[in-house]
Order: C-alpha cells, then structure tokens, then sequence
C-alpha cells in the first residue's frame, strides 16, 4: 500500500532524500517535499534550523504542534523522534514503514512490532519483538526503539461492589425482559425522540430509575437505553430497513448497554487503576472508562 515511501531512520537518509527530492511549487503545501507519492499530499516532510521533520499536515500550519511527527535532529544523526499524541490513529502503517518496522494500534495500546530486518541489528536477545511504546514521544536509534515501557497502566473493575448495584437493577430487568417479549421490530423513532441527544453519561445514574417500584419510570428508562442501542430502534423509512433487534435478542443487547450505562456513571466508584509488567500484546479492556474517572 505504501510501497512508494522510503525508509528513512538517520538525520543523513533525511537530509539526502530532501536534498533530491523537488518540492510542491503550488497548493496549499508549496514549499515542502513530498514523501513517496507526490498525489499523497498529506504526507511530507519540511526542514527546521536544526532538523528534518516528516509530519501529516494539509498546509504549512504550525511546526510539529500536536500533530503525528517523526524528527531527525542534527546533533543527534542516528535517531529519529516518533511522536505520536493521541490513539486517533489513522497512518500507523506508513509511519511504521518510514521507521523500518510495523505499528500496531491493539486495543489501546501502541507498540512497536519488529521486522527482522531491524530486529537482528539488536545483539540483545531479551530485546522482544513487540514493545510496548504508549502514546507520547520515542526516540528510535537506526529503526529500533530505545528502551520502551516495561509497565502499563491497567484499569480494573470491582466486580463485587458493580454486581450490588446491578443487583438493585431487578426490577427494571423483569421489566423489560417481560415487555420486550412483545416487540416485533425493536422501539419505535417516536418513542426514544425526546431522549436528550449528547447527555452527559457520567451524571445520569441508571440505578434510580431501575430500582424504581413505578412502571413508568421503568419505561423511561428503557427508552434512554434503546437510544443507545445498536439495532433496538426501528429506522423511520423502511426504504432505508436495516437490522433492528426484538423479543429476548433486543433485551440481551440492551442489558449489555444498561451495564455499561451504570458503569460509566458510577466509574469512580467501580474502577481502579494499577501499574502491570507488560507482557505480548497486554490489553485495558476498560481503558474507555477512564475518560469517567478524572
């Protein structure tokens, strides 16, 4: 797929491939070099007072500010400085190929995965083939990361204490596993329509309303819980039909949703973190509640 692109692991390689390579004349990227294909616009490299910086930029905005990078520095000509700054990655597989290796984005994690072309330039052999980056800044030395992180930090769950608060959901449970058994096509558009759209998951509290002894209540919820649903509401134009879950199928899917509703709300409450060894591809099956905890 990115075949065109060149490896380029040293400040030497950088400076060469800029030094032969025609910069963009027009556009909103004149004035840089492309790397690989010179239609892929997006991806090119500029040169700073001291360095060589390949970026995913469209335009000349600002040098290297939170954007995805990799920096060949003058005084420092056998590294390059990946930066990545957020998991929304989308160009893992070219950056990978600039350093000489691979990029792997699992879970929440990045690492770092060695081809064996890079991998045998290293004599150490407790060095592993996969290592665990992280997002941030990482100094690579002629394709191969220094150091990496040996630990990550890991969230877990206190089963006991959310299983009390799933407990008190009972009712509602009896509640929609009954009324459900009558549904033929999942809700209906007019029925989740006055669920508020964007609500703040983290101070709406399920378990008021699914403890409730009142059926409306229960109701009431069990629409906010359709609403985020894949396939529990029907689509409005049939001409546009696609899955809509009902009966015992529509409650499973929606009690999986409830589950998360109440963790979300109640995350302080229901997670704790932890520092753990890393070890192959080491997951944070509840890295997307962490969000709920600050």
């Amino acid at each position: 797929m990115y075949e065109d692109v060149p490896v380029i692991q040293t400040y030497e390689q950088a400076e060469q491939y800029y030094n032969k390579t025609a910069r963009y004349s027009k556009g909103r990227n004149v004035g840089l070099r492309p790397v690989g294909n010179r239609n892929r616009g997006w991806l090119n490299m500029r040169k700073g007072d001291d360095c060589y910086q390949i970026g995913f930029w469209y335009g000349l905005n600002s040098f290297g500010e939170d954007k995805r990078t990799i920096t060949y520095y003058k005084d420092k000509p056998n590294q390059a400085i990946l930066n990545i700054p957020s998991y929304s990655i989308s160009d893992l597989y070219v950056m990978g190929a600039i350093l000489g290796g691979y990029l792997v984005q699992y879970q929440f994690g990045l690492w770092w995965v060695m081809s064996w072309r890079t991998f045998e330039k290293n004599d150490d052999p407790n060095v592993p083939r996969k290592i665990y980056l992280g997002i941030g800044a990482h100094v690579f030395e002629e394709g191969v990361p220094v150091g990496g992180k040996t630990t990550m930090t890991k969230t877990y769950l206190k089963r006991k204490e959310f299983n009390a608060l799933y407990k008190k959901c009972k009712p509602f449970v009896d509640y929609l596993t009954l009324t459900n058994k009558m549904r033929d096509e999942g809700f209906s558009q007019e029925e989740v329509e006055n669920v508020p759209r964007g609500m703040n998951l983290s101070l709406f509290n399920p378990i008021k309303l699914a403890e409730s002894t009142n059926i409306d209540d229960h109701y009431l919820l069990a629409t906010i819980v359709a609403s985020y649903t894949n396939h529990a509401v029907a689509p409005a134009h049939k001409a546009f039909w696609n899955k809509t879950w009902a009966g015992d199928e529509l409650t499973m899917h929606m009690l999986e949703e409830l589950r998360r509703l109440i963790k979300v709300s109640n995350a302080k409450d229901l997670f704790y973190q932890k520092e753990v060894e890393v070890t192959g591809f080491t997951k944070d099956s509840n890295k997307q509640y962490t969000t709920y905890l600050k």
